[in-house]
């Protein structure tokens, strides 16, 4: 509908399927039992039902913003015994896979399909003490998307800026966040109250 030059929207409620799920499992093998293997997905399903009698078009026939198929999956040593002055040692290393989200409400514009990347993370971390246990400080250190992988969530609205920056992939839009080191220090601080 065009009114006085400007194009207006007649919005009616309109049947809907919503369906999906998400599973995890957590593997422990024994008698490796400072090992977790853990893995998880989820995927939805969005399907604009319409209302009887009316013939939905294909570039509206997938609701907005539905996240896609999404696995993952990490490797995490934890080492309970103590090495001389490091305690709680672990090791991690983690895998995300985001599959391709075709099924988009392209209607209007509103959004696009969004190819699948796979991000890979990994850190390392301890705890270390004084010869009587006493905790001075946790440190890690954390690694995401690793191999610098240039994606674009299919839920991010950054996505739709204009071409920012000019990339030369032939995307529009701001990409979420490339290659990332951390290092997290943790010192305690035992504050006592004086003594009467």
């Amino acid at each position: 509908m065009i009114v006085a030059g400007n194009q207006t929207f007649h919005f009616e409620a309109v049947n809907a399927q919503l369906y999906g799920g998400e599973c995890s499992v957590d593997i422990h093998p024994h008698p490796l039992d400072w090992l977790h293997f853990e893995n998880s997905l989820s995927v939805i399903y969005a399907v604009n039902k319409g209302t009887p009698g009316v013939q939905i078009p294909d570039d509206a026939k997938y609701l907005p913003f539905i996240p896609p198929l999404h696995t993952r999956s990490e490797l995490l040593a934890e080492f309970k015994k103590k090495f001389t002055h490091f305690t709680g040692t672990f090791m991690q290393l983690g895998v995300e896979y985001y599959a391709k989200q075709d099924r988009a409400f392209t209607a209007y514009n509103t959004e696009t399909a969004t190819p699948s990347y796979t991000l890979v993370n990994a850190g390392i971390g301890t705890t270390v003490t004084t010869a009587k246990g006493t905790v001075l400080f946790r440190i890690s250190l954390q690694g995401n998307n690793l191999g610098d992988v240039a994606y674009q969530s299919h839920l991010s609205r950054l996505k739709y800026f204009e071409p920012y920056p000019i990339n030369g992939s032939g995307h529009s839009g701001i990409y979420n966040m490339g290659r990332n080191i951390s290092v997290k220090l943790v010192i305690p601080f035992d504050i006592q109250k004086p003594k009467a």
